[in-house]
């Protein structure tokens, strides 16, 4: 793999977006090997649930089609995980005044303190990993992952490989 520094000095564009390809299957690979290093255990919190309440905790007020929306998850396997969150108090449902059918999902207060936990050693690693990043470089950062979201998003995967085989 070329380094980014050696493809800014002679490889070019191409050389700089293949960098960038790998550092995102990298990272991909990473986030999968931390989910799959944290199984719900008995009194603990996992990934997903820890994702869950941050989202619930940021927004106030989600539907459970909201919340899959905003894990990228399917609104059936959100549905477990908030039933489970729901079980150990940590998520309270409610009917939308507004629309009855509607079933607002919001953290309660026994959630407050796993979640501060969760978001001090989150932090804590980002920060370790970020602090000497000169800010232009995490703002485009930020820029270039929203736009791989983006391309991912609007990928068919169909036509990506080629099932055919020789």
């Amino acid at each position: 793999m070329t380094t980014p520094a050696a493809a800014a000095a002679g490889g070019g564009r191409e050389a700089i977006e293949r960098d960038l390809d790998a550092a995102f299957v990298t990272l991909l690979g990473a986030e999968r090997r931390l989910r799959a290093r944290q199984p719900p255990q008995p009194g603990g919190l996992s990934y997903n649930e820890r994702r869950a309440l941050l989202v619930l905790a940021e927004h106030g007020t989600s539907t459970t089609g909201e919340l899959a929306v905003a894990l990228d998850l399917s609104p059936p396997s959100v549905t477990v995980l908030v039933d489970r969150l729901h079980h150990d108090g940590l998520v309270d449902r409610r009917r939308c005044v507004a629309d009855r059918r509607r079933v607002l999902l919001s953290i309660t207060a026994a959630a407050r303190p796993p979640l501060a936990t969760a978001r001090t050693t989150w932090q804590t690693g980002w920060h370790a990993a970020l602090h000497d990043t000169d800010p232009r470089d995490l703002h485009a950062a930020v820029t270039v992952i929203g736009r791989l979201a983006d391309a991912i998003r609007g990928l068919d995967c169909r036509s990506c490989w080629n099932s055919s085989r020789p």
